[in-house]
């Protein structure tokens, strides 16, 4: 039997090809007018252009399940011989089959209809759907041709020339089992991301050559197509895998930083627990299948021998390959020229899918670069910061006692600390936070607003200590990673150059491989940093396996009575006892919180019980304080919002939740402004004037302290006060003015906006013209 060669079967099948090639584009254009009609109207010539592409997409999408379906019908179809027996009719067997033809044709377009058309679709629907994305949309138009094929298929013809398949057409195969695996890890991966199989129809391409890229890899090493197979599908699971349990545990996917902060995760993943939904069973099981399919496919491959010249060709083909991924990477060709910094990433990933997110989140992540940046202008604007200081240093009208001494400084980052009652209607037994409600003396408190939900906590404590925004960083980075690499000014080191030489100490009640902290604080100036490791847990009391607030707090107390005498303290703390996840039962005792207006999630109440154990741990620590005599201000807030299902935050949050963000596979509370809103407060142990109700971003806190401490100012921290006056809040999320107009980051920044982002840009990235002096005041 003659062999038949790819070039020698388009020769023989073009006609079945431009047939299906014409019905597919014509059915996609036709189907796709009532929508692009209006958007030429609504969005312009460019929208328009766009939308023409993602018809054409569509049509080739229609195209890979309609040219198999005529090439199997026209070589193995009931059609054969069908108008002879129809208008010859010479015999009554043929007139009999030609019945049953008949017959089998009525219920094959039968069915075909009533599969298109189910949920009330009708046929125009269904193409549209696939254009728009639909969930299922193109598996439901799949269903319903296999079905047509199936039952239009001359079983007995296409099974003899099944078996001849391999003999006639060797590279078929090998061809189709390409294509399948390819088509599989895209599937497998965005199965287990947020995407579910969502992604734009002129990005899927994309998505599939990732695998069929790797599967090339992985041959060049092996020569053999089965085990390349294997092991490009076990990868897709295993990296669809990962993604699935930190979604589940964080609500985000994987992006660079996450994985330079892998140790982080690590260490609290026991408590979490692994309660998978309907997708881990249908995708692990369609990943057992393919194994298995590859398994059994009677391929025929012979060994090849390993021997100098394969590894050298072996070597040579992929260095090709690597540079051209290389050229295609920086050109952006990799990632279909896609930004991977938007701020609700998993929206934005379930549009790309995952992989070319994920590639485009790496080069804009790795390095940071300012468009118009320059060092000149930066310090002009801080000059201008210090001509308006003056000869002498402002300080805060606090309207408070003169203190002899400068006040120790201490700061507290509560993980997960907030109050949910920001969010909706939540009604419980007991007020899960009174003491903190009801501080007023001596005590200024309201909201911090910031830039993250759910986590990274140290892109908070990175906000607060170097006065920085996320906004003009990389969403997904994680600056303790990436950036800091070397001194970076911050609260600490301007404390610790003031005229009153502070003392600074940073304690982490965890692990010190958390967010490469010790490298960070060392960086960010800091004399001593205490972590508390696993081997020393007994000396502490322990909350679901977490150093408790009220025991952190305690050890505030310790060391504050240790530091040394003659100069004042800044101790910045960062604490354990409330971060997620939230299923562990443990002891409540009396500050166990029920929710009353509705019916909630036991998550829920052990949170909330939470929060409660950590307003009574604040009382005490302010009691302690309060008999001090050295001057002491302590300042509170939480890092984030904890990471809560849906489900859970639905019966308070129904109403400001997007039902569109939901349809995406994002949380429908992702872009809701106040889940980045937390509790703060400043209190003091001697008088000063209180404040209720103040509203400031992270990024201003630093400077806030420092202006009511009455520490004096560097340029930098009277810039940010004078910027805030302006635009009193500005997180990665959004920026409000001063008559609390709330934008969004995708127009023109204003110009002071972006004076700051220039000036930041000195302070984290411009090594060789740092203005050292204008962030640190005297000294580096």
């Amino acid at each position: 039997m003659q062999k038949v060669t790819i070039i020698i079967f388009l020769k023989e099948e073009w006609r079945y090809l431009l047939a299906a090639f014409g019905l597919a584009v014509a059915s996609s254009a036709l189907m796709c007018i009532p929508l692009i009609q209006p958007c030429m109207a609504d969005y312009g010539e460019l929208f328009f252009s766009y939308t023409v592409i993602c018809a054409l997409w569509t049509g080739i999408y229609l195209l890979c399940a309609v040219f198999p379906a005529f090439l199997w019908l026209g070589r193995y179809g009931i059609f054969s011989g069908f108008f002879t027996g129809i208008f010859k009719k010479k015999k009554q067997q043929d007139r009999r089959q030609t019945a049953v033809r008949l017959l089998r044709l009525a219920i094959a377009c039968f069915g075909l209809y009533e599969i298109m058309t189910y949920h009330r679709f009708s046929m125009r629907v269904v193409i549209i759907s696939i254009f728009r994305n639909r969930s299922g949309a193109y598996l439901q138009f799949l269903l319903g041709l296999v079905f047509f094929v199936i039952l239009l298929t001359d079983w007995k013809k296409a099974a003899k020339a099944f078996l001849r398949w391999d003999q006639k057409y060797p590279w078929m195969l090998k061809s189709v089992l390409v294509l399948f695996v390819s088509f599989m890890g895209f599937f497998i991966i965005e199965m287990f991301c947020e995407s579910k199989m969502l992604t734009y129809m002129d990005m899927r391409f994309l998505n599939i050559c990732y695998w069929g890229i790797l599967l090339l890899f992985l041959y060049l090493i092996f020569r053999q197509l089965k085990i390349s197979a294997v092991i490009t599908l076990v990868t897709a699971y295993v990296l669809g895998l990962a993604n699935y349990l930190v979604v589940m545990f964080r609500g985000n996917e994987i992006l660079w930083g996450d994985i330079q902060a892998a140790g982080t995760a690590m260490e609290v993943v026991d408590n979490y627990s692994f309660k998978p939904d309907q997708y881990f069973p249908m995708v692990t099981i369609a990943f057992v299948l393919s194994v298995l399919v590859i398994l059994v496919l009677p391929l025929k491959e012979k060994r090849q021998k390993v021997d100098k010249k394969r590894v050298i060709q072996t070597l040579i083909s992929e260095a090709l390959l690597i540079a051209v991924l290389l050229i295609a990477n920086v050109s952006g060709v990799l990632y279909g020229f896609i930004q991977g910094n938007y701020w609700d990433y998993t929206a934005m990933m379930t549009n790309t899918g995952y992989i070319p997110y994920f590639i485009s989140n790496v080069n804009y992540s790795a390095s940071v670069k300012l468009e118009n940046y320059s060092a000149s202008s930066a310090k002009k604007t801080l000059e201008k910061s210090s001509a308006l200081l003056g000869d002498d240093a402002a300080v805060a009208d606090t309207s408070a006692e003169e203190t002899a001494q400068a006040p120790n400084i201490i700061m507290i980052m509560d993980e997960a600390f907030s109050d949910l009652a920001v969010n909706g209607d939540l009604e419980t037994n007991q007020d899960y936070m009174p003491f903190i409600h009801n501080m007023e003396d001596n005590t200024i408190k309201g909201y911090l607003h910031l830039s993250i939900c759910g986590a990274p906590t140290a892109n908070t404590e990175f906000e607060v200590l170097t006065r920085s925004s996320m906004a003009f960083l990389p969403v997904g980075s994680i600056p303790y990673n990436q950036y800091v690499t070397s001194k970076i000014p911050s609260l600490a080191s301007v404390l610790a150059n003031s005229e009153d030489e502070y003392q600074t100490f940073a304690y982490h009640s965890y692990s010190c491989t958390g967010y490469n902290r010790p490298k960070a604080y060392d960086f960010l100036g800091f004399d001593d940093s205490l972590f508390v490791e696993e081997e020393d847990m007994d000396a502490y009391e322990a909350v679901r396996g977490y150093v408790s607030d009220a025991s952190d707090f305690k050890k505030l107390e310790e060391i504050y009575e240790e530091k040394k005498d003659g100069n004042p303290l800044f101790l910045f703390n960062v604490t354990m006892q409330n971060h997620g996840g939230y299923m562990t039962y443990f002891d409540q005792g009396e500050d166990a919180i029920e929710v009353t207006n509705f019916d909630a999630d036991y998550q829920l109440e052990n949170y909330l019980t939470l929060i409660k154990k950590s307003d009574n741990a604040v009382k005490e620590l302010v009691t302690y304080f309060q008999k001090e005599e050295e001057p002491t201000m302590i300042i509170f807030f939480g890092d984030h919002q904890p990471k809560l299902a849906d489900e859970i935050l639905e019966p308070f949050m129904a109403d400001s939740g997007s039902d569109e963000a939901a349809a995406d596979g994002s949380s429908r509370y992702t872009n809701v402004s106040s889940r980045y809103e937390v509790p703060f407060f400043i209190w003091t142990n001697y008088d000063i004037k209180e404040q209720q109700n103040v509203d400031i971003s992270a990024n201003y806190l630093s400077s806030y302290v420092l202006e009511h401490a009455g520490i004096p100012l560097t340029s930098y921290d009277d810039f940010l006060l004078e910027l805030r006056q302006s635009y009193p809040i500005l997180t990665a999320k959004e920026y409000w003015d001063a008559d609390g107009n709330v934008m969004s980051w995708d127009g023109e920044k204003p110009s002071a906006i972006s004076s700051y982002e220039n000036i930041q840009y000195n302070c984290l990235f411009d090594k060789d013209h740092k203005l050292s002096t204008f962030f640190n005041g005297t000294g580096d």
